[in-house]
This record gives C-alpha cells, sequence and structure tokens, in this order.
C-alpha cells in the first residue's frame, strides 16, 4: 500500500510539474450569443416610485431599479419573483426582497409604468386604495 501511494504521490508531482500548454485566448464572439428579448418595453418611473426609493436603504433601492430593467427586458430571474394583481389587470407585483414588493402597470402598446415599492403588508390595502 505504501509503495501505491508514493507511486501515485510521484505521478501528480511529475504531472504538477509540467507546464501546461498556454492557451489563447479568442476574441471571437461567443457561439451563441445572449438572447434578445421579442419587445423592450419603454420603461416610465413615476414621482410615486421615486419617492419611495428616497425611503428605502440603497441596496433595495438598486434591487428595486434591477427588477424594474428585468421585467421591461423579460429577464426569467425577475418574471419568475413576479405575479399578476388579479383586481387590476395589467398590473404586477415583484418581489424584491422579503418585505417589499415592486408594483409595475404595463401599458397599451410597448409602454411600463413603474409605479411603487411598497411593504408586503401594505400590498392588499394598496390594492384596495388603486383598484377601479
Amino acid at each position: 500500500m505504501r509503495k501505491e501511494l508514493q507511486d501515485a504521490n510521484e505521478i501528480i508531482s511529475r504531472q504538477n510539474n509540467q507546464k501546461a500548454p498556454i492557451v489563447e485566448l479568442d476574441e471571437k464572439e461567443p457561439e451563441h450569443p445572449p438572447a434578445v428579448p421579442d419587445k423592450v418595453h419603454v420603461t416610465e418611473f413615476t414621482d410615486a416610485f421615486r419617492d419611495s426609493c428616497e425611503n428605502l436603504p440603497t441596496a433595495l433601492a438598486i434591487k428595486a431599479m434591477k427588477a424594474a430593467v428585468g421585467f421591461a427586458t423579460r429577464d426569467n430571474a425577475i418574471l419568475r419573483q413576479t405575479v399578476a394583481i388579479e383586481r387590476m389587470p395589467g398590473h404586477y407585483r415583484i418581489r424584491i426582497g422579503i418585505h417589499h414588493r415592486l408594483i409595475v402597470r404595463q401599458t397599451p402598446g410597448n409602454g411600463l409604468q413603474i409605479l411603487e415599492v411598497i411593504p408586503r403588508k401594505e400590498l392588499d390595502t394598496w390594492i384596495r386604495q388603486h383598484a377601479p
């Protein structure tokens, strides 16, 4: 057993001492370019969104803005966090943390309004206030 262990260690040390061949990196375009969404929705940030971001921690405000852009570009990671608001057609809520939701509204055509960031516990109240 000791002889086998010693032989294995010698093989490993020889392999480590050999120089790895230098591989030149190609500056070519990737074989599969990143997927571009069919439609990019023009995003409008409302004053309520701006006001709500001023009251949030910086990291959470950044996450909300990234979520808004992700929704506009139909990023799958953001779409998994998105739920339609049943009582308000065209409105969606996006999870941006444990305790906050981003409210967006899909406008006719190619537009998207980023309405507000609200605490999760106030979601029902917000819907009652804004539902027709």
